[in-house]
């Protein structure tokens, strides 16, 4: 396009040139009589008679547009001579968010959220009157006197795809900031929400969110590739933030917020969450719990509590009667509690699926609905469920429990119905045990426990779903394990399933041991005065919980303390429960006291 500053066009004369985009250029324009300044985007095509009515039906719909976010389009009009289309716009004397903020540039995070709070607002505005922005970045985000963004260029690319000359443009919009739908072809109202995010990617972290040589190439990575992870880039970002931007990035539109209003929000709420360091108490629960354990997506505690008025606890510390509280994990609400008054142990287990909580209780294990705490069934048996536990299969279908007397049984979680029974396997022991472990392994084929005093196994189900039988894969032994360690207390799988831990000992002195699956090795052991153990998700970790209150956290990897929780006011509840729970997303702990359940930043 030539320079036209000192031509006029309408009632203007150009003063100067603004800025120049892939379709157009802006201009500072004078009025010639009123003697007041405009902005005036001169675009970079010429329209010829079937285009005209499409263009004053765009620019219509543009000039309709009244928010205090959005810049204000004051005229319309066609240069007579080149048959080329311009706007007249309001003057926003600061400039753009690109020239305030060049390349490379990475913002505070309340400014980025004060940004895309008023960038939300115009969209969403706009978005109410069915308009599609189509190309959301920087250089198209103006600021007023007063550091006000304005969204300039509202449906401008709309226009200048409606003339002839620039129909042949493979998609409206800037590559870097377009959405995986945009690009083929496809906009819709979720698209200006990937483009903000993508703005908001760049502003964090000082570099686009995908780059490259070429636009094409830029564009499959839109398509295909995922993105960097913001901390990986940012390590002090916090992972709720992260959260909130990855979701409007999403490649699917549906699985974006549900509008751009909605992501600003939650950029704003995610912002002003509190920083925590490792061990920092996030939530408190009053709650004299027994057992405690996360639903599968991380959203919620379930927790026994002894129920004052009807419990009791034998001289092996089992409570016996007690109410289930299911609480939401972010805010501290309790959502409902249910009476369990048949509760008789110290576990209590959420369904892979989230679906359904299961506990040990007399002679049976009890299923509860876990969205309201209704009854579903129980899984009975003519043997005291005395200090049982109680595991589910990976993919939710069976549970599997180990009584008092060393009888392993499976049982359909659907129908209750007793689909494997271990009695001729091992035996029935004489006398009842005060202690028993049980553990399913991740991938559903390897059962782990302990059913009495020095007799730990590791058995393989085989086809459980017709004749199910069990094999004997491996019986652990090792010279650091003797009788006098006791029977086990604890058994937990790593979520890799490389590993396995135990706590075994009597009542005043625990050990805890970790071996290699594939080798039968053992791995190390760690002496104190520990109940039980669980793993992070990701299997680098175990967290050991004592007797005094402290849970200390140990790099299996390097078999090294690296952290202690101190934060307990005092003891456990008993001997036999108050082991504490990793959530599956990995960053927090629920561990309990006597008078509360507490969760914490893991490490």
């Amino acid at each position: 396009m030539p320079n036209r500053v000192g031509q006029k066009l309408g009632n203007y004369r150009l003063v100067r040139q603004l800025g120049r985009g892939g379709f157009a250029e802006v201009y500072l324009g004078e009025h010639l009589y009123l003697n007041r300044y405009a902005a005036l985007k001169v675009l970079d095509a010429q329209l010829t008679l079937g285009d005209l009515q499409d263009f004053l039906k765009e620019a219509r719909a543009i000039a309709s547009l009244k928010h205090p976010h959005i810049i204000n389009v004051l005229d319309f009009g066609m240069d007579s001579a080149e048959q080329t289309p311009y706007l007249v716009m309001d003057y926003a004397p600061n400039g753009t968010l690109r020239q305030r903020h060049p390349k490379g540039s990475i913002l505070p995070l309340s400014t980025v959220v004060t940004y895309v709070k008023q960038v939300a607002a115009a969209l969403n505005y706009a978005h109410e009157k069915k308009l599609i922005h189509c190309d959301i970045k920087p250089e198209n985000m103006l600021l007023d006197n007063q550091n006000n963004v304005l969204l300039s260029d509202f449906g401008i690319a709309a226009i200048a795809h409606s003339t002839t000359s620039l129909k042949t443009q493979a998609y409206v919009g800037t590559v870097h900031y377009s959405a995986p739908e945009q690009i083929q072809g496809k906009p819709r109202i979720a698209s200006d929400q990937y483009a903000l995010a993508a703005v908001v990617y760049e502003w964090l972290t000082g570099k686009v969110l995908f780059d490259g040589s070429q636009h094409i190439a830029i564009a499959m990575q839109h398509l295909t590739a995922t993105p960097e992870l913001l901390r990986a880039r940012i390590p002090t970002l916090s992972s709720e933030v992260e959260q909130v931007v990855l979701t409007a990035l999403s490649k699917e539109p549906e699985k974006r917020f549900k509008n751009v209003l909605a992501f600003a929000m939650a950029l704003e709420q995610a912002s002003q969450a509190k920083a925590v360091t490792v061990g920092e108490t996030l939530l408190t629960y009053p709650s004299g719990a027994m057992a405690v354990a996360w639903s599968p997506d991380s959203t919620r505690i379930v927790s026994v509590q002894s129920d004052r008025s009807n419990s009791t606890v034998d001289r092996d510390g089992i409570l016996h009667g007690a109410t289930l509280h299911v609480w939401d994990a972010q805010t501290g609400h309790q959502i409902f509690v249910c009476d369990c008054p048949q509760y008789s142990g110290y576990t209590i287990m959420y369904s892979p699926d989230g679906t359904r909580i299961a506990a040990p209780s007399s002679s049976s294990v009890t299923i509860w609905n876990a969205f309201d705490g209704s009854f579903i069934a129980y899984a009975e048996d003519k043997e005291s469920y005395k200090g049982s536990e109680v595991a589910w299969s990976p993919d939710g279908k069976y549970l599997a429990s180990v009584n008092c007397v060393g009888l392993l049984s499976v049982w359909d979680a659907i129908t209750a119905r007793d689909v494997l029974n271990s009695e001729k396997l091992i035996g029935i022991i004489d006398d009842p045990v005060d202690s028993v472990a049980l553990a399913w392994s991740p991938n559903g084929q390897l059962i782990a426990y302990e059913p009495g005093f020095g007799t730990l196994r590791v058995i393989e189900v085989v086809q459980m779903q017709s004749s199910s039988r069990v094999e004997l894969v491996n019986t652990f032994s090792h010279s650091a394990w003797q009788p006098r360690h006791g029977p086990a207390h604890h058994l937990a799988w790593s979520p890799d399933e490389k590993l396995l831990a135990g706590t075994f000992g009597a009542r005043d002195d625990k050990t805890v041991h970790i071996w290699d699956i594939q080798s039968s090795n053992l791995i190390f052991s760690i002496n104190g005065f520990f109940r039980g153990t669980c793993w992070s998700p990701d299997s680098t970790k175990i967290a050991l919980t004592g007797y005094n209150g402290e849970i200390v956290i140990y790099n299996v990897l390097k078999g090294l303390q690296i952290f202690t929780y101190k934060n307990h006011r005092r003891e456990m509840v008993s001997f036999r429960g108050g082991i504490a729970s990793w959530s599956p997303d990995g960053t927090r702990i629920a561990s309990m006291d006597s008078s509360r359940v507490q969760i914490w930043k893991a490490p």
